[in-house]
């Protein structure tokens, strides 16, 4: 029966469950939990900030696209009668550093109103000139309490 008890001693040391080395390299360590915990949470936060920056990038840009319109709406108020007629590549009036430049704005401007005339703004007659005010340019004199009564 010595056999049978070696046999014994040995079968609990054989049911044990074996780890490859893979799966040793694999499993952590007690001490590196907290450490890969910090890794993940620092990784989570710089994903948020990165995600934050995004946004915050995106909103300054639709601004700044904004913005661009409305200063080109502006200068083609003043010079034709529906703004909406010029639709210009922005990309084409911008300076070396990427700005909007006003000239290179008015230029193109110029240019579509040579181009197609009938899409200035309409001559108004200003009101200090004319038959209506007197023809000298001046607003005609009040009237006078006398000449109301003496009809």
């Amino acid at each position: 029966m010595p056999d049978h008890d070696q046999a014994a001693e040995q079968a609990p040391a054989d049911t044990t469950p074996e780890t490859t080395e893979a799966e040793q390299d694999q499993a952590p360590e007690p001490d590196e939990q907290p450490e890969r915990a910090k890794t993940g949470n620092r990784e989570a936060k710089y994903r948020t900030e990165r995600n934050e920056a995004r946004a915050e990038r995106d909103a300054m840009a639709a601004r700044i696209d904004t913005y661009e319109r409305r200063q080109l709406d502006r200068l083609a108020a003043d010079k034709l009668a529906d703004p909406a007629d010029w639709q210009p590549d922005r990309d084409a009036l911008r300076d070396e550093d990427g700005n909007l430049d006003e000239d290179k704005a008015a230029a193109a401007l110029d240019e579509l109103l040579a181009a197609k005339p009938h899409y200035a703004k309409p001559k108004v007659p200003t009101r200090s000139s004319g038959p209506i005010a007197g023809g000298n340019g001046s607003p005609p004199p009040p009237p006078r309490m006398g000449s109301i009564f003496r009809g």
